[in-house]
């Protein structure tokens, strides 16, 4: 029986964390997903961060050395702006969240948010996809999500959810409006990652605030039924 290559298994998972071949062009729309899976391969071998801020290890002499603090830094500028909505009842928030790469519009320059300075992108809305995978890979790279808007997270995360206990993907368009048609991307999926997001945020004491409800878990458990 051949022995596990571990140091090869890194070289690999590091490799396409910094540099995806050209065939992944295709997934740029979902390119944090990508640095997820790099990611939690990488913590799995053993080269997440230990004690030290800056790395999250080297393997054998060296030779494979990943910088944890740039990539922090591109996940949290895939955070979205949110769009909020006052009706009669409550306030509702959608938007809040992460896209899936730089393609889908400006990233956030520092400047208090992405859209803050730009108009907003057609496709510049967060996907629960993609916002767990940006808060699993966060906690992986040892971040404490203190610069997530867990308000505006959790409020989408909740104003996703239908009458059924299933919830949609993509949360808002440019107009605040959705862009799914009747029935289209809302599967057990996009509940487990909105349940999971939910978890880890309040998990880590993240709150939602006051206008965010609790998302219905009878009807999650209805629609798993």
């Amino acid at each position: 029986m051949r022995k596990f290559e571990r140091r090869r298994h890194v070289r690999y998972f590091a490799a396409y964390l910094r540099t995806p071949p050209r065939q992944y062009s295709s997934a740029d729309t979902t390119r944090l997903s990508l640095v997820h899976f790099c990611l939690q391969a990488l913590d799995i071998l053993g080269c997440l961060p230990g004690d030290g801020p800056e790395t999250c290890g080297e393997v054998g002499s060296g030779d494979v050395y990943i910088d944890r603090g740039p990539i922090v830094e591109w996940i949290y500028s895939l955070q979205t702006l949110p769009v909020r909505s006052v009706d009669e009842a409550s306030e509702r928030i959608r938007g809040g969240g992460f896209k899936g790469g730089t393609y889908l519009g400006p990233i956030d320059d520092g400047d208090g948010g992405n859209g803050a300075s730009h108009p907003r992108h057609p496709y510049d809305h967060s996907h629960l996809a993609m916002t767990y995978v940006a808060i699993c890979s966060l906690r992986a790279l040892g971040d404490d999500l203190s610069r997530v808007d867990a308000e505006a997270v959790l409020g989408t995360i909740r104003s996703l959810q239908r009458e059924d206990g299933s919830f949609d993907a993509v949360s808002a368009t440019a107009d605040g409006g959705s862009d799914l048609e009747e029935g289209e991307a809302r599967d057990l999926r996009f509940m487990y990652t909105a349940i999971a997001t939910w978890y880890l945020l309040t998990r880590a004491g993240c709150s939602g605030g006051p206008a965010t409800k609790e998302i219905d878990a009878e009807g999650d458990d209805r629609t798993i039924r």
